[in-house]
């Protein structure tokens, strides 16, 4: 039993939560199509970056990258209903910076106990470690995505604004994943392309 699922276990016996709604996080399953490991999600922290389900792949090729989680209890019985704000994205090296709810779910698990992230995020930063971490109620579901993050938004300070433009600015002609905004391995016209409609870009 995790250290999570202890305390909502002493808070259903409390009667404050329902032990069959505890998720047991190394019961849950988190899930990407293969055709998506090692893709790219461009994220602005307006929430006017790509959805995951047009997230790219190396070489810029479009890819779903849709991410499903599936909640059971420790009893290994299915969770419907559970609150999609307790369920949001991380990455392991902590580059992804979220706006408030920024990468919660898109929706309460559902029937069969699943949810998914398919909406844009509202983020900022970058991570190319290929560490995307789904996590329930605090406790990150195993095993760590291998997605990556960017963003116009490039120093996680959730304002896409003069200070972002150096880093692409100095990659041009070179390269660095941060600004590579495509995924396709050259720092060009399409990656400012992509930059310049976020100028201005902040939480909502």
């Amino acid at each position: 039993m995790t250290r999570m699922t202890a305390i909502l276990t002493l808070l259903a016996a409390a009667g404050m939560a329902s032990a069959a709604d505890i998720p047991e996080p190394d019961l849950c399953t988190v899930e990407i199509d293969a055709l998506a490991i090692g893709a790219s999600i461009f994220v602005v922290p307006d929430g006017s970056g790509t959805p995951l389900t047009a997230a790219s792949a190396p070489g810029g090729v479009e890819v779903d990258a849709t991410i499903t989680v599936t909640l059971v209890n420790p009893a290994g019985e299915l969770i419907v209903g559970y609150p999609a704000e307790d369920l949001w994205l991380e990455t392991a090296d902590g580059g992804l910076v979220a706006c408030p709810d920024g990468t919660t779910a898109d929706a309460p698990t559902d029937e069969n106990g699943q949810t998914v992230w398919q909406q844009p995020l509202h983020a900022g930063g970058w991570s190319d470690a290929e560490s995307l971490l789904a996590l329930v109620a605090g406790v990150p579901i195993h095993p760590e995505l291998p997605l990556r993050v960017n963003s116009p938004d490039v120093n996680g300070d959730l304002e896409v604004n003069l200070s972002d433009i150096v880093p692409l600015a100095q990659a041009l002609g070179g390269y660095a994943y941060e600004v590579d905004f495509n995924h396709d391995g050259a720092i060009n016209l399409s990656d400012i392309a992509r930059f310049v409609p976020a100028i201005g870009a902040a939480c909502p």
